[in-house]
């Protein structure tokens, strides 16, 4: 008497070759899954991130040319909501801009998004190249805003 009667049918090598092909496609489902849940978590935090700057003020400063003989230094508002009571100085003095121009638009009261102030500015031989300007505001929630820039001609 036989102990065991092993006879092996193509039906059972394709039964054993689908079994393999089911367990592989289940862990490689599991893989994607993984990754699909890194891949929204990243999304989520993007998606705050975008929405946090999109609700303060992002302001700068950078020398602009308008024609072939007018220069102008542009203060410029790139986020999402106004900048209110904003303040200009200048560390490093600011031979290249007019200060009569910074009196007069300066405590500027409400800078929009994608807004800008241009101030009057000129060169000569021996101006500085590269000028350091410190702007402060107050964003519309009250929390105050400073970016130091760095704009050169």
């Amino acid at each position: 008497m036989e102990l065991f009667d092993l006879e092996i049918r193509l039906g059972d090598i394709l039964l054993a070759v689908l079994v393999l092909i089911t367990w592989l496609s289940f862990r490689r489902e599991g893989r994607l899954m993984a990754s699909q849940q890194k891949l929204l978590s990243l999304q989520r935090e993007l998606n705050a991130r975008t929405l946090e700057k999109a609700q303060t003020a992002d302001l700068g400063a950078r020398f602009v040319r308008e024609g072939e003989k007018k220069l102008k230094l542009r203060i410029f508002n790139r986020g999402g909501a106004a900048a209110h009571d904003v303040w200009i100085e200048f560390p490093e003095g600011s031979e290249a801009v007019n200060e009569q121009d910074v009196r007069d638009k300066f405590p500027h009261p409400k800078l929009e998004p994608h807004g800008s102030v241009d101030l009057i500015a000129v060169r000569s031989y021996d101006t500085r190249g590269r000028h350091t300007v410190q702007l402060t505001w107050r964003n519309e929630d009250g929390t105050e805003g400073r970016e130091v820039a760095y704009p050169s001609f």
